[in-house]
């Protein structure tokens, strides 16, 4: 159902979404689940439109090293991701 390049993704953003937890000391497990849930999310739906842009931009070969790359560096800046999320909501709550 789902190819190779998804679960490579998914295995990259969930990842480095695990690794942006030990940036913040003391995460409570609410702020660590929506790291984690963010991570994942961006990482798998932006990874190709942002490797595409990269790819064109620095002349790299589209591989899936470079999406996967990708996918890990935006679950990695999910845990600077949910503040910014957190206050969008709060304005609007």
């Amino acid at each position: 159902m789902f190819g190779l390049e998804f679960w490579e993704t998914l295995i990259a953003s969930f990842s480095g979404a695990l690794l942006s937890l030990g940036l913040v000391s003391e995460p409570t497990w609410k702020q660590s689940l929506l790291a984690v849930l963010t991570g994942l999310g961006f990482g798998q739906y932006l990874s190709r439109p942002v490797a595409i842009y990269a790819s064109r931009e620095l002349q790299l070969d589209f591989d899936n090293y470079l999406l996967c790359a990708v996918a890990f560096v935006l679950g990695l800046l999910a845990i600077s991701i949910v503040p910014a999320l957190r206050a969008i909501i709060g304005r609007f709550a």
